[in-house]
């Protein structure tokens, strides 16, 4: 081990850390809590509590099916995404949000990857609509926050 390893090291232990608390990974329990929160924050209609829990960086890829059979591809920033629920809460009169259990998985840089079904039942300028969404959502830790860093969602409307 180099001399300027070694020293990385004792002034780590020195302060009471350790390697894996320099680049903490996200645990099931914490992304457990965290998924809570960000349902909880959609169900509520909590843009404040949406945006805290994004990355300011995220990737947003949205794949919509179209009911008559074709498929658009998005990729939004954060803020354009957040943009978007607010516009639907706000011209939605009513809305339903269900959420199936969430998976969680880890990819091979350690992230933590949660899927889950979520369904949509709305009005919206008085129809009533359906959206189902896949989401894969990635969480990572930024300044010691666990933030999304990415979310893509295949939508499918009905």
């Amino acid at each position: 081990m180099s001399a300027s390893k070694n020293t990385i090291i004792g002034l780590l232990l020195s302060f009471g850390l350790t390697a894996s608390q320099v680049h903490a990974s996200v645990s099931k329990r914490d992304a457990v809590e965290f998924v809570h929160q960000y349902q909880q924050a959609l169900l509520s209609r909590d843009a404040d509590t949406l945006n805290y829990l994004m990355a300011a960086d995220a990737r947003i890829r949205i794949e919509l099916e179209q009911p008559e059979g074709g498929r658009q591809q998005f990729t939004l920033t954060a803020p354009r995404f957040l943009q978007q629920i607010r516009a639907i809460w706000h011209f939605a009169g009513t809305q339903k949000l269900e959420f199936s259990a969430p998976e969680y998985s880890r990819d091979d840089n350690d992230s933590m990857i949660v899927t889950m079904q979520q369904v949509d039942r709305r009005v919206l300028f008085g129809q009533q609509t359906r959206q189902q969404d896949s989401l894969t959502i990635r969480l990572d830790r930024q300044s010691g926050q666990i933030r999304i860093v990415e979310l893509n969602s295949v939508s499918r409307l009905w």
